[in-house]
């Protein structure tokens, strides 16, 4: 049974030796430490509220009946609080930080943390949202454009097409607030 147990051990620290698990762990926190560098609570939050703004403006500006109306709204609130219940800061924290170890280097982590807490980095990260805004609304705007012809090629494969959405005004997400927006 001590040979048993002692192999088994044996096997273990020839599986995971003690440095490798080290090595993993600071990784780990240089994910981490990046992750609060970018502030990426913040922008998880503004995505969050983007995405719930953009939900409750999806009606505005279409007639619908008050009963059509009320009911949306109910839609909207209802897909809020599954949107607020399924996707929890922690569980994509977790998920953020595997995905920053299995690209980047713990050495490159580090220097770009960095660079983050840099002027420059700084500035990139105050800004985000802007760039953000920008980008979406842009992106609406092809997407609007290219619409008709994504129709007609739903059309052509026997598929009916669903109506396009109206334009849903994009606003700008907040400005992360703390020191890291002092240089413009």
């Amino acid at each position: 049974m001590k040979k048993l147990m002692f192999s088994i051990l044996l096997l273990l620290f020839a599986a995971f030796p003690p440095t490798l698990l080290a090595g993993e762990a600071s990784h780990r926190k240089a994910a981490e430490e990046f992750i609060e560098s970018v502030q990426s609570k913040k922008g998880f939050d503004l995505m969050i509220s983007s995405v719930e703004d953009m939900l409750s403006k999806q009606f505005q500006g279409t007639e619908l009946s008050p009963e059509k109306r009320k009911a949306s709204i109910e839609v909207s609130k209802a897909m809020t609080k599954m949107l607020r219940e399924l996707f929890v800061w922690e569980d994509m924290r977790k998920l953020y930080i595997d995905v920053y170890i299995k690209v980047f280097s713990e050495k490159e982590l580090k220097e770009l943390t960095d660079f983050y807490h840099s002027p420059l980095g700084k500035k990139v990260i105050a800004k985000m949202p802007e760039l953000m805004k920008i980008s979406m609304e842009l992106n609406q705007k092809e997407m609007m454009k290219k619409m008709p012809i994504l129709i007609e090629k739903f059309k052509t494969m026997g598929i009916e097409a669903p109506a396009p959405a109206p334009e849903v005004p994009v606003e700008a997400p907040e400005a992360p607030t703390s020191d890291l927006n002092e240089s413009k």
